[in-house]
């Protein structure tokens, strides 16, 4: 599952960026691919059901609210809230209790929303959806009562990718699927993007942000991009990177899970690291990483 590109937590178990074993929280059929946490609370679907379980574990999940069946079905957490789409809607509620009337964060209308991003180091949170020729990006005060449009561009043979906003700060970048690129606005709303890469060979599938760099995943490798977008290089890997997270508590490290065949491997490089020939691993496995997520 995905969170948002912002936020994962094993409980107690030892933090880590060596090898150690995994710490089982939850067991469920049905998971969706996408998870968050607030630091106190793991948050999941399984199907159209958001549901919470302690980072400590549980005997059974929490419900916090039964959204409806449109995919993509996508959850994401800040410090005060847990989010999640129903279609092209983002909605909220505080905590990890049952939801009995949630807010409207977003509410993207005609356009497909593609990625929704919260964090417990950020004060907002944003989604990214598309439509014919038009890439919009939004974003929300945490309660939602405060929306701003982040921008509305124009795109061609495209649509929209992911979203992530840098920690502590204003600045957010967004993903262009089909003729790859990445997008950033330093101080929304923008009338156009403050800076784009050129020469992407795949789309960008994940996406992680700290105030020195953007890192995304690729099929072939964990990128890292300078953060005026100008310059970009391989950091890890060379297989399928499709999850990238960061640890927002210290921003030392960014996470991701690469597929090698049939092996599938968490790992983790420093984030000021030039290059990366050697991620730490910390966990191997036969079984697809289809989430991930820090706290």
């Amino acid at each position: 599952a995905e969170a948002s590109s912002d936020a994962g937590v094993e409980g107690d178990a030892p933090a880590c960026d060596a090898p150690c074993a995994p710490a089982t929280l939850l067991v469920e059929s049905g998971f969706e691919p996408t998870i968050a946490t607030d630091g106190k609370n793991v948050f999941v679907r399984v199907g159209d059901t958001i549901q919470s379980c302690s980072v400590n574990g549980c005997a059974s999940a929490s419900t916090v609210f039964s959204a409806g069946s449109a995919t993509p079905r996508l959850v994401a957490a800040s410090s005060s809230h847990v989010y999640w789409n129903d279609g092209n809607a983002v909605f909220g509620c505080a905590g990890a209790g049952a939801c009995g009337t949630p807010s409207t964060i977003v509410d993207l209308g005609a356009l497909a929303l593609t990625g929704l991003s919260a964090s417990t180091a950020s004060n907002w949170v944003h989604a990214v959806g598309w439509s014919g020729n038009t890439l919009r990006v939004v974003r929300a005060s945490l309660d939602g009562s405060v929306q701003t449009q982040v921008i509305s561009q124009s795109i061609a043979s495209s649509t929209s990718g992911a979203v992530v906003a840098v920690p502590q700060s204003t600045r957010v970048y967004w993903a262009e699927d089909g003729v790859p690129a990445l997008f950033d606005c330093v101080s929304p709303p923008c009338a156009s993007p403050d800076h784009s890469t050129a020469g992407l060979a795949t789309s960008p599938l994940g996406l992680a942000a700290t105030i020195g760099a953007v890192f995304f995943g690729t099929t072939s490798g964990l990128y890292v991009a300078s953060t005026d977008l100008a310059s970009f290089k391989q950091l890890a890997g060379g297989g399928l990177v499709e999850r990238v997270v960061l640890a927002t508590a210290s921003e030392a490290n960014v996470y991701f899970g690469e597929s090698t065949g049939a092996a599938w491997t968490l790992a983790s490089c420093a984030t000021g690291a030039s290059t990366c020939p050697t991620p730490s691993v910390l966990h191997t496995t036969t079984t697809p990483i289809t989430a991930l997520t820090t706290d």
